[in-house]
């Protein structure tokens, strides 16, 4: 069992990305774009593992943050033109592929995908671990859920409860919970994902750039698609 004091994050490798989400019984993640339940443990869990990181989220879970979050670097995806002014630690990408050519410029720091649904799909063939909330509990009323078909083939993953320090508080959770860390056995087949992705970007902003200065420019060989969990 691993702890919740820091060392998860620091034997991941800095490279990788990990999804972190908090699910019901029924896959339930939202209502009304915001949590439906109350757990300060998990939350504070949320915190900790997160501070002085790397965060990807989509427009929706910006929405209900209500503004970038302190102490990480923020990525957020939308398509919306202008969403927000540029500012230190908030970063407004419009693809997939910026977001991950984007997280590159701090290596030093571990990225974590925060939702929302569409998000964590769209992210599923690029992230290599999982810290899973499980929460005991159905939720009726809840409109937006978790694709636990992204996982595929579950022998893929390795799975391993994770301790998390609960609040004195004695109302602080509403529910209970468990978390779970799932890494790919072969995080290759991620980071391979990654790095074409990546390349594409990359050589999509050299030929612009080479336009834009009049140079005559030759196209870069295409990189075959990877297939989620193929």
């Amino acid at each position: 069992m691993r702890d919740s004091n820091g060392a998860m994050s620091r034997r991941h490798e800095k490279s990788g990305l990990t999804s972190i989400v908090a699910v019901g019984l029924d896959g339930a993640i939202g209502v009304e774009n915001r949590l439906p339940w109350r757990l300060k443990s998990d939350l504070r869990f949320f915190k900790e593992t997160t501070k002085q990181n790397v965060i990807i989220m989509g427009r929706k879970t910006y929405d209900s943050l209500g503004s970038c979050l302190p102490y990480r670097e923020n990525i957020v995806l939308s398509h919306t033109p202008s969403l927000f002014p540029p500012h230190e630690g908030c970063h407004h990408v419009h693809s997939l592929s910026e977001a991950l050519t984007l997280r590159t410029r701090w290596p030093g720091k571990s990225a974590f995908v925060i939702g929302g649904a569409q998000t964590y799909k769209q992210f599923a063939p690029f992230v290599d671990r999982y810290l899973i909330t499980i929460v005991s509990a159905r939720f009726p009323n809840a409109d937006a859920f978790f694709d636990q078909g992204i996982f595929g083939d579950e022998k893929l993953w390795e799975k391993c409860p994770v301790k998390v320090d609960r609040v004195d508080d004695a109302a602080g959770d509403e529910f209970e919970f468990q978390v779970f860390e799932l890494r790919l056995r072969d995080p290759t087949i991620a980071s391979e994902r990654r790095e074409a992705l990546i390349g594409e970007q990359r050589s999509r902003n050299h030929l612009y750039r080479s336009k834009q200065n009049g140079q005559a420019v030759r196209h870069a060989k295409p990189v075959q698609t990877l297939n989620l969990f193929a």
